[in-house]
């Protein structure tokens, strides 16, 4: 191997970052924070990001990167001092096209995971969302224990270029989230899940070896007090997220109030987080679905809590051949995820 992987602790070595991005998309990378030397060192010393490059021996350049993110860190509440967040996305994956092919992805993420097991001890576990045209990384994945959990349809949009010579893909792409367990003896856990949706979060649990035992909920007792959602959205992409803060009181109609807001406003893929936290959030979902948001999946302890995955999609009919999911597994999860995105469709063109 021709590269030495190391953290990104400095401004220089963040310039060097940025130098690569731009390389390699242009200015059409999807986080606008990776064309800021000084944001990129900011959000390093934060916290909210760990940036592992991959540096060129002979010509002193970076060719590769990989990064952990607190996720959705922009909408997340505050750590306490010396703590880190229990889930990282592991993504923001770049090698330069001349490096491609060369292993420097899986150099990247043993480098990436020896820091974080050094640095983090409240680690459990980590997660890596791969576009569903992008196998080779979806394999790296895999190798490091990923299997799939979630599938975030055309959450990419169709005009991202996803290397220097390529015209872009003609549809929005697809993700699939891969969930790598950090945990030898997981705990068991009991989580309340919505009744429809029970039998297939059990064979995802299964599949990502969490022992969980579900309680289907078909309806529950509302809860009290008042109920906080927090958001954010991305214009040039249109994509947006709600994250369910606090459940409270008529959780549905604060989650779809802020969805149809984002969706009045242009925003073509909504992602709804909802932690399920208790049975109201679980019986909430039939609600959410006779509005057109759809079953999108599972990330187990993210922010301390399962959140159950639902996701609204204005896009065009896809072509779904062309979203390759590797594993038993993943396959089961194109097929349920899509036939739900399929069966809410009528709501959706209905709203």
């Amino acid at each position: 191997m021709t590269v030495d992987p190391r953290p990104v602790l400095t401004l220089e070595d963040c310039k060097l970052l940025e130098d690569l991005v731009y390389s390699t998309y242009g200015l059409t990378y999807h986080r606008s924070f990776m064309y800021d030397a000084e944001r990129l060192l900011d959000l390093n010393l934060t916290g909210s990001l760990t940036s592992m490059i991959a540096v060129d021996r002979e010509s002193g350049e970076c060719v590769g990167h990989q990064a952990t993110i607190r996720p959705w860190f922009e909408i997340a509440d505050p750590l306490p001092p010396g703590t880190g967040a229990p889930v990282h996305e592991v993504g923001l994956s770049i090698v330069r096209p001349d490096f491609r092919g060369r292993g420097i992805q899986d150099v990247l993420a043993l480098a990436l995971r020896a820091y974080q097991l050094e640095n983090n001890a409240q680690s459990v576990s980590n997660y890596m969302k791969c576009l569903t045209s992008a196998v080779p990384s979806q394999k790296s994945g895999r190798r490091f224990g990923g299997r799939a959990t979630a599938l975030f349809v055309a959450g990419v949009p169709a005009w991202v270029v996803i290397d220097a010579e390529s015209k872009g893909p003609k549809q929005p792409l697809t993700t699939v989230l891969l969930h790598c367990p950090g945990r030898a003896d997981p705990p068991r856990l009991e989580i309340p899940v919505p009744a429809a949706h029970a039998a297939f979060l059990e064979t995802i649990y299964a599949s990502v070896g969490l022992p969980r035992d579900l309680e289907p909920i078909l309806v529950a007792a509302p809860a009290t007090g008042e109920t906080r959602v927090r958001t954010w959205f991305d214009p040039a992409r249109r994509h947006g997220v709600v994250r369910l803060a606090e459940p409270g009181a008529n959780v549905a109609a604060t989650v779809l109030e802020r969805v149809r807001w984002m969706v009045k406003g242009h925003i073509e893929h909504v992602t709804a987080l909802l932690p399920l936290s208790g049975p109201a959030v679980a019986a909430c979902v039939p609600e959410l679905e006779a509005a057109g948001l759809f079953f999108g999946g599972v990330i187990p302890d993210l922010e301390g809590c399962d959140t159950l995955v639902m996701e609204w999609v204005q896009a065009p009919a896809l072509d779904t051949d062309a979203i390759v999911v590797l594993g038993d597994e993943g396959a089961a999860l194109k097929q349920y995820v899509l036939e739900q995105w399929v069966r809410t469709a009528r709501f959706r063109q209905a709203s």
